[in-house]
């Protein structure tokens, strides 16, 4: 038990480093969203979708946005070799007109998950990772 706790922690301690490398970094914004503020807001948004529906079911939500035209590639690698070596699972892949969206999922343990959005195009980059007692249905209940 003591090893399965220890090995969760690291694998999302590894993840807040992805988002906190770039978080001081020009043309790179980082957002964490607590289970506490997430309470707080009734009718609660990410972006331009409304998570209200699924806010109480919530235990975190890291944004990370990049404009830097510059510094995509690098993000991207790091990004994708994350979820790689962590054993993160596609869930959904699009490619259309110039945008890329993979949605990740990885089990922390029996019915908390973490989701990685992942949306790319020419200027832009967003990473959204969101824990908590969710399901891929939920998910895709966003409309992403």
């Amino acid at each position: 038990m003591i090893m399965m706790l220890a090995c969760t922690c690291s694998i999302i301690h590894a993840q807040e480093a992805l988002f906190k490398k770039y978080s001081n970094t020009k043309g790179v914004e980082t957002i964490y969203i607590s289970k506490t503020l997430l309470s707080l807001m009734p009718k609660s948004a990410l972006g331009d979708k409304d998570v209200s529906q699924i806010a109480g079911k919530l235990e975190q939500i890291r944004i990370l946005d990049c404009e830097n035209k510059d510094l995509i590639p690098e993000i991207k690698k790091d990004a994708e070799n994350f979820y790689k070596k962590e054993k993160y699972e596609v869930a959904m892949e699009n490619n259309e007109e110039g945008e890329r969206t993979v949605i990740y999922i990885r089990k922390i343990k029996k019915q908390k998950n973490e989701f990685v959005i992942f949306q790319q195009e020419k200027k832009e980059l967003q990473i959204i990772s969101i824990i908590g007692d969710i399901t891929l249905e939920d998910i895709k209940n966003l409309n992403m």
